[in-house]
């Protein structure tokens, strides 16, 4: 803020001049204090920006630090519980193939029971058809037997 108006009274005493003197002297004052002012609100600021920066990047710091500390502690988490449903996976699988050996056991019984049942009724109707077959053979062996018989009977009258 700038000195235009002198005070009658100290244009006065001084002067014309002298009070246009003492404005631009007392203007200049002003100019340099205000300068300096400047110089020391602008260094304080500087200060001030520095220590907050400062304190922003420990905080800063520590938040990430604290934030990688979560997710390591939730990575081991997710770990263990990946490890416990793999053996929940395993251990279920291992049930169920004890469960499908147990029924492919059961299958394969009833399956040799049937084969021994089938194998038994074969050997029997094999049985029968072979008994029935030698008393066709000898059927057939007394109808031989006696064709020749009666054919040398025959031979044997018309030779004599």
């Amino acid at each position: 803020m700038a000195i235009t108006v002198m005070p009658p009274v100290l244009q006065e005493r001084l002067g014309t001049e002298g009070s246009l003197a003492l404005a631009e002297v007392l203007n200049r004052a002003f100019e340099d204090e205000r300068q300096h002012l400047l110089v020391l609100v602008e260094d304080r600021y500087e200060k001030r920006l520095s220590e907050e920066t400062t304190r922003l990047e420990r905080v800063m710091t520590e938040l990430f630090s604290s934030l990688r500390e979560e997710i390591t502690q939730r990575e081991n988490r997710l770990r263990e519980d990946m490890a416990k449903m793999e053996a929940r996976i395993r251990e279920n699988m291992t049930k169920m193939e004890a469960g499908i050996r147990e029924d492919m056991a059961k299958m394969e019984a009833g399956i040799r029971q049937d084969m021994t049942e089938m194998e038994s009724r074969l050997r029997v109707e094999i049985a029968r058809r072979h008994s029935e077959l030698i008393r066709w053979m000898f059927i057939f062996w007394i109808g031989q037997f006696i064709s020749i018989a009666a054919l040398i009977i025959t031979l044997v009258q018309l030779i004599k």
